[in-house]
């Protein structure tokens, strides 16, 4: 009687059963009854599996009975008979698919006995199969990476191929993610929301949610950022895991970036003062030790009071004290985006450094405060340029040229107060110096007019991956320049379509650039 025919079932990234490719539930669900087949309380051998524990390898258990018509229409092929109901002495075929989705599922032993599980190249050890189905027994045993400190004295984590797995698939989509169309793509990112991370894998699910509302905020839906980011704090908030409190840290700093895009600038500085007071506590090291944290934290209160102080709110007699702390938690954020290696980081930092001295130029404290501060605004602007381009995706920031636009045509400060003397883009080309390629060819950019209108362009282009308001910033600023050279057909057609994307913007934000563009416009 010839044997029977071996599948292989394969637990690392691509899935695969008997050489086809397969979803991760489909070989999970292998695995687990397998693994729960070994064990000496395994009925008959069969290894029951409870619908519950397949429903909770998935997102929502309402999608559990489609979730199974996929996982057994894929293993139909391979001739994989699983059986399901507490009766498994009964044939997979004779059973009714009415009450398929209740579970339990099993398979005959003999069934059990084709399969053969790998681990990449190698056969995988009862300990890899435990660790992929993550139900307890022999998988509970193996350490848990971050759960060690620094006065360790036991043996150092495993590591075991699937652990490595899982991290590569989570920065595989999450560099996907954001090559599928940048910050501002209408669609969503779908390579993060497609990444199925089983429940033990927690430190992995948490930093694809702290991913997946990071791209949201930046694409403008505030709304959903701070959902997940919200879904992450209650996961992880009772956590004593110090890799896990660096997730949950960042993910408390999210909800204070939302409130600032949202312009919800009390309940930012509200949120900033808790973690400020949480740094000093004993157990608030991971606030005043890691440079990351530490960077998003000072550059993120420099953003809110920057932005008080512009609108006007921060009495002038305590304004000079205000500006000094601005500038010291921007000097700090930027210290520790250095010591972080992170060019994201210090590309954030240098940016929002050069904006900061041009709108606080006329409160800078004299150490500060010198002639050429546009310039030195400019020169620290395009060094974010430079290191986005180089080290992020090689689009760069629309933001940065859109400001560096707006510093060298000398707009008001804040509201009311009349622009300064443009810059003569020949003049900055000679003073920032290498940086000055950023702003175009010279032969092909000879004025402002140029690099704006291939903004506006970029702006206004079908596939933009602009935000509405990086749009709305874009148009304005040709607008702006477009009145300066007197071209008022062109300049109508860009002030109509910036207006047309204003009821997209939060409505501080509506205010601020309709005064801009009505600046723009000719005098009566």
């Amino acid at each position: 009687m010839p044997e029977p025919q071996r599948l292989d079932v394969q637990l690392q990234r691509p899935f695969a059963v008997a050489g086809r490719p397969a979803t991760r539930l489909a070989v999970w669900l292998l695995a687990a009854i397998a693994w729960r087949s070994g064990r000496s309380n395994a009925m008959d051998g069969r290894g029951m599996v409870s619908a519950q524990e397949v429903a909770a390898q998935l997102e929502s258990a309402a999608a559990l009975p489609m979730a199974l018509s996929r996982l057994f229409a894929l293993l139909n092929p391979p001739a994989l008979e699983i059986g399901w109901g507490v009766d498994a002495s009964l044939a997979p075929s004779t059973l009714a698919l009415r009450g398929r989705s209740r579970g339990p599922f099993w398979m005959a032993p003999e069934t059990l006995a084709r399969l053969r599980f790998q681990m990449g190249e190698h056969p995988a050890s009862p300990a890899e199969l435990a660790r992929f189905v993550g139900l307890g027994g022999a998988a509970a045993t193996l350490p848990r990476a971050g759960a060690a400190s620094s006065a360790r004295s036991g043996p150092a984590p495993a590591i075991v191929a699937d652990d490595l797995d899982r991290w590569y698939a989570l920065l595989d989509a999450r560099q996907r993610s954001e090559e599928e169309g940048g910050a501002g793509r209408a669609r969503p990112l779908q390579s993060l929301t497609d990444l199925r991370l089983a429940p033990h894998e927690r430190l992995a699910r948490a930093w694809r949610l702290f991913f997946s509302a990071r791209n949201a905020r930046r694409a403008g839906d505030v709304a959903a950022a701070r959902k997940a980011q919200r879904a992450l704090v209650r996961e992880l908030g009772t956590s004593t895991d110090p890799r896990e409190q660096v997730a949950l840290a960042l993910a408390r700093i999210g909800l204070v970036w939302c409130d600032h895009q949202a312009r919800r600038l009390a309940q930012a500085e509200a949120g900033l003062r808790l973690l400020s007071l949480e740094a000093e506590r004993p157990g608030g090291a991971v606030w005043r030790i890691n440079s990351r944290i530490a960077c998003e934290f000072h550059n993120l209160r420099a953003l809110v009071l920057r932005a008080r102080l512009v609108e006007g709110v921060v009495p002038e007699a305590v304004r000079p004290a205000a500006v000094r702390g601005v500038l010291a938690d921007l000097r700090e954020a930027l210290i520790c985006a250095v010591e972080s290696d992170a060019f994201t980081l210090l590309e954030s930092v240098a940016a929002n450094l050069g904006y900061t001295l041009w709108l606080l130029e006329p409160w800078l404290p004299p150490e500060v405060a010198r002639q050429g501060t546009r310039l030195e605004a400019v020169r620290w602007i395009l060094l974010s340029e430079w290191l986005c381009q180089r080290h992020g995706l090689a689009a760069g920031s629309p933001w940065n040229l859109i400001n560096v636009c707006r510093v060298a045509r000398g707009a008001g400060q804040r509201a009311g107060q009349a622009p300064m003397p443009a810059l003569a883009l020949a003049r900055v080309r000679d003073k920032v110096g290498a940086t000055a390629a950023l702003l175009g060819p010279p032969g092909r950019v000879r004025d402002w007019i140029n690099l704006t209108a291939a903004l506006a362009d970029s702006a206004l282009a079908a596939d933009t991956d602009y935000t509405p308001m990086q749009q709305v910033a874009a148009l304005v600023e040709h607008a702006w320049q477009l009145a300066g050279a007197g071209r008022w057909v062109e300049f109508k057609r860009y002030r109509e379509s910036a207006l047309a994307l204003l009821p997209r913007l939060a409505a501080s934000d509506r205010r601020f650039f309709r005064r801009e563009i009505d600046g723009a416009g000719p005098r009566q």
